[in-house]
């Protein structure tokens, strides 16, 4: 992990090898291929975490000029995040692509992402969305704030069904130890 970039790239034998087993697969939907421990290197990505600033004002602000650099020059123009679900994306896009304005039409790959951050930025995003979130969905589907808001949104549950749900809960909080039992064997028995 502490490798140079040199000591990863692959050999061109290296290189032919991948291609071979890659063809002799027949279809396969991503690929990933590493020179080392792919495993070892995503652990070590995901410990990674941005400079911790200091109390004094002046060494906090080098800190964090250091940590967060500004929008780079993008053909797309920056659009504010406009929802609760974009602003949050883009703020774990901004800490850990280490940018300072992410904008909703931003392409996560134009701002200097790539497949090891996009594996920081799902795993974050799974956990404070509590959705099931593949990879792809930034590699090549949604690689956008929106996009990804759209993804995340249709994923939770719509008012609706909260409320059918807490509807429900309700109900089975009403009911005793024996009527759930019976219920729960009527559903058995029925299936």
């Amino acid at each position: 992990l502490g490798s140079t970039a040199i000591e990863l790239f692959m050999t061109p034998k290296e290189v032919w090898e991948a291609f071979q087993r890659i063809l002799s697969m027949g279809s396969a939907n991503q690929i990933v291929v590493s020179t080392g421990d792919l495993q070892a290197r995503i652990n070590q990505s995901l410990k990674l975490k941005p400079l911790e600033t200091v109390s004094n004002s002046k060494n906090s602000q080098q800190a964090d000029s250091f940590s967060q650099h500004s929008r780079p020059n993008l053909q797309t123009v920056y659009v504010a995040p406009r929802n609760e679900i974009e602003q949050t994306i883009a703020n774990i896009w901004q800490e850990i692509l280490g940018v300072s304005l992410v904008g909703v039409n931003d392409d996560f790959f134009e701002l200097g992402g790539h497949s090891l951050l996009a594996v920081q930025v799902t795993s974050r995003l799974r956990e404070t969305f509590q959705v099931d979130l593949p990879l792809n969905s930034i590699l090549f589907e949604a690689s956008t704030v929106a996009g990804l808001a759209a993804v995340i949104a249709q994923q939770q549950p719509q008012q609706e069904e909260l409320e059918e749900m807490v509807a429900l809960l309700q109900e089975v909080k009403s009911l005793s130890a024996e009527e759930v039992q019976a219920e729960m064997a009527k559903d058995f028995w029925s299936s």
